[in-house]
């Protein structure tokens, strides 16, 4: 998708919209783009077919302002127990829990990258040791 700094609420609106239309799609990224929890909510439950996921934070001037939370990344776990592939690097608001929970709802998910999250040890230890006992 590419930087979308500069467009405003109601062009990634627009976009968001055409996009949900494309039933067929498998792939989609939106790297670098300002994604709201709100436009998963619109547009993942229309893209039934995806395996291939990228909602990298975006960035301006070296600050990070990642608008995704743990609210988007249910919408993610809830409707793709079949994804093969998922990029959610430097979204600082989503927590080790949700990811987890997508880890354990995706049991196809061949490629997970999470750079840069704010995840604590203690978070990730507890998380990490109730996935290994639910394995």
């Amino acid at each position: 998708m590419g930087k979308m700094l500069e467009w405003s609420d109601s062009q990634v609106d627009a976009l968001v919209n055409r996009l949900s239309q494309l039933s067929q799609l498998l792939s989609l990224i939106f790297a670098d783009s300002a994604l709201t929890d709100g436009h998963l909510r619109w547009i993942l439950p229309r893209l039934m077919l995806l395996k291939c996921l990228d909602v990298k934070g975006r960035f301006g001037n070296n600050v990070c302002d990642c608008p995704l939370t743990d609210v988007g990344m249910k919408v993610i776990s809830d409707n793709y127990p079949k994804l093969l592939s998922l990029t959610v690097d430097d979204q600082g608001k989503a927590s080790v829990s949700e990811i987890m929970a997508i880890v354990k709802k995706c049991p196809e998910l061949l490629d997970l990258s999470v750079d840069a999250l704010n995840i604590k040890c203690a978070s990730y230890q507890r998380d990490c040791g109730s996935l290994a006992k639910t394995s």
